[in-house]
């Protein structure tokens, strides 16, 4: 019997490819292709697409920005592509995430603004003091000298290691040295107890090419430092905000940064292991989905309140995450929602670690993805949510070739 083709333009409920084509159920369709289905079930055709740059070795788009090569760029209202820096490692995939209105991107290494300059500032070393003779008004007793180093602009400042310590009679001085070398644009932060004390203040800040500083007198000591044992916050394959911390997923760690301060963390602590790669990681309001080995639910809004529950066997794509509103899947109440797609098909996950699988009796996806990355598209009133894989070995990306591929999902139904 030739192939016929059946013209359908309503009814149409979404793909089904669980049941036989015998059995199929009413208003169901076995594949759509480069079409969109309306809610209300009109077929039309999927618009097309204008090529706005020819470029070459493109790849982590979000939002305006791309990479090309060892560049990263950025898409204007005009549509013209502008060179933003040319400081990426080729063939690094760039994990994005957008703090306070700001996007940072991570090459795994460390995490960065789109400037190129890096999110946290290298802890310096201890330096060296010895005690001067008769050259101070220091009262006797032992002091604990440490230093930060200070962006001279913004004022981020560094964590400072363990503190030196020297014993002092009195109305003797300190000399400090063995100061690091840092670039112009930073200042380095001396702080002091008082004597026989623990806790240590601000004494002054000297600028980048001091060598070494005598310390007479204490009289003019002002904050305390609140940075020591802190250093640079390490970068990852994921980047997630949550409740005025950064959190970077590096292979089987959770690593999370200070309260307010996204580029510092304390490395003996701040973390939370899983037993494998950790491929998904979404907050909600009252917690952080990880997917790794299985899904896990973090409740709570901050890592010391932290409770671990294991809340599903479901995996996660790399790459698929996004944050939505659950009224987009037609779940209510409305509120803050977590997506990623599985080996399952796509997964909502809801407050208290509810999770549901949006098409599981209808549509069972390919399980050859490895990786992939989901959008948002809003066109002409219809709101869309658009998840596209590469196949593992494809170093293709999402948004940069001539054709996509892709899953497209309205009010939980796959199209």
């Amino acid at each position: 019997m030739p192939n016929e083709t059946a013209y359908i333009n309503k009814g149409i409920k979404g793909i089904n490819n669980v049941d036989k084509e015998i059995n199929l159920p009413e208003n169901y369709v076995t594949e759509a292709v480069n079409v969109d289905i309306s809610n209300s079930g009109v077929v039309s055709n999927r618009d097309g697409y204008n090529k706005i740059y020819p470029g070459h070795n493109i790849h982590s788009l979000y939002k305006n920005y791309f990479v090309e090569n060892t560049s990263l760029k950025y898409i204007d209202k005009n549509e013209s592509v502008l060179t933003i820096h040319n400081s990426i490692t080729p063939s690094k995939y760039l994990a994005w995430e957008t703090v306070n209105n700001k996007e940072l991107y991570s090459d795994g290494i460390y995490v960065y603004h789109t400037d190129g300059k890096p999110i946290g500032i290298n802890t310096p070393g201890p330096i060296v003091l010895a005690e001067s003779v008769g050259t101070g008004l220091l009262s006797p007793g032992v002091y604990h000298v440490a230093i930060c180093t200070i962006d001279s602009i913004t004022k981020e400042q560094s964590g400072a290691s363990i503190s030196s310590k020297i014993q002092v009679s009195n109305n003797n001085s300190i000399l400090c040295t063995n100061f690091p070398i840092v670039d112009s644009s930073y200042e380095i932060a001396v702080f002091i107890s008082n004597p026989n004390g623990e806790e240590l203040y601000l004494l002054d800040t000297v600028p980048y090419n001091t060598t070494q500083v005598e310390i007479k007198d204490i009289d003019n000591l002002s904050k305390p430092l609140n940075t020591q044992f802190l250093h640079r916050i390490t970068g990852g394959h994921i980047l997630r905000y949550f409740k005025g911390r950064l959190f970077v997923a590096k292979n089987n760690v959770l690593w999370y940064s200070e309260a307010m301060n996204y580029g510092l963390h304390k490395p003996s602590s701040n973390f939370i292991q899983f037993s494998t790669k950790i491929t998904i990681v979404q907050p909600v309001n009252d917690g952080l989905y990880v997917v790794a080995d299985k899904t896990y639910f973090l409740s709570g809004t901050s890592p010391a309140q932290f409770t671990k529950t294991e809340v599903s066997y479901i995996n996660g794509i790399i790459g698929t995450g996004l944050s939505v509103r659950s009224t987009d899947f037609s779940i209510s109440p409305d509120q803050d929602a977590a997506y990623w797609y599985s080996d399952y098909g796509p997964v909502i996950g809801l407050s208290s670690g509810n999770i549901q699988l949006l098409t599981e009796n209808s549509f069972v996806p390919r399980k050859e993805q490895d990786k992939g990355t989901s959008m948002y598209k809003y066109s002409n009133g219809v709101k869309q949510l658009i998840t596209a894989f590469s196949k593992k070995g494809d170093k293709s990306s999402f948004g940069t070739k001539e054709r996509l591929s892709g899953i497209i999902i309205r009010n939980g139904v796959v199209i």
